[in-house]
């Protein structure tokens, strides 16, 4: 499988994942022309992408939807019920009816198989996914406010994963933000903080993980060297072999390198 994340943060998130030519989106918060753009800088064509993925409808997840489903009505946009009803009444679309019986056990699109999980979030119906092929599994977890058993059971073992990163505890909470955000943020249905992200990711090096892109960070309270030192040092600290282990944060602007995922 090849992944690049083509954008990460609060103002708009996608993710793309190939097997053999054929493609899938993990949520589309970006423009159209933004992801033709992103797409035509790694290589790739909008023409491959046979789905689309959505974790939730905040509408840094969803923005672009409308536009590509009009541009590219074969493709599928895939989530939970609750999820796709939630998207047709923020954007004035029609996904809700074409919800897949087996979203929540599980499918096969683009010859991946894709598992959704449920995710501790402020959304309807949150969830990450993972998607699996020739026994080389990728894990998509962002947006939640804690690792619950049903992520960490569901992301083990994965190869490569994304996982959120978004603020650094004490610039949210001694920063401008009003106290009723900073507590949301910061909470179980809120965002995860980088020291929960790097005990995470600290798991997931143990059992075999080799990619590990730090996504969704907060540009008002997060820095990307904050983050990326935060997991470096719960490495250190747990003596870990860091031989082929990758780390790269996922930016707003510009996308990640593309992993070969082997």
């Amino acid at each position: 499988m090849k992944v690049c994340v083509l954008a990460s943060g609060s103002k708009g998130n996608c993710i793309y994942v190939e097997r053999e030519n054929c493609a899938l989106l993990v949520d589309l918060g970006i423009s159209y022309s933004r992801l033709l753009s992103s797409l035509a800088e790694i290589g790739e064509s909008v023409e491959k992408i046979k789905g689309v993925l959505v974790t939730h409808e905040h509408i840094d997840h969803i923005k672009g939807l409308s536009v590509f489903a009009k541009k590219n009505p074969d493709v599928p946009v895939i989530s939970h019920q609750k999820t796709l009803r939630a998207v047709d009444e923020k954007m004035h679309t029609n996904f809700s009816p074409f919800a897949r019986g087996d979203f929540e056990s599980g499918f096969s699109l683009c010859g991946i198989n894709v598992q959704p999980f449920r995710t501790s979030h402020d959304a309807v119906c949150p969830v990450g996914y993972t998607l699996e092929s020739d026994s080389k599994k990728v894990a998509v977890v962002t947006d939640l406010g804690l690792v619950t058993p049903s992520v960490r059971q569901n992301v083990l073992g994965c190869s490569l994963a994304v996982l959120e990163f978004n603020h650094d505890h004490e610039m949210l909470f001694g920063g401008d933000y009003p106290q009723s955000l900073k507590v949301r943020i910061g909470g179980r249905y809120g965002h995860l903080s980088n020291e929960l992200a790097a005990d995470f990711a600290v798991d997931l090096i143990k059992e075999g993980a080799r990619n590990i892109i730090l996504a969704h960070l907060s540009e008002e309270n997060n820095l990307p060297s904050l983050a990326k030192n935060t997991l470096l040092n719960k490495i250190s600290r747990c003596g870990l072999c860091c031989d082929g282990l990758e780390i790269e944060t996922a930016m707003q602007k510009c996308h990640t390198v593309v992993y070969e995922v082997k």
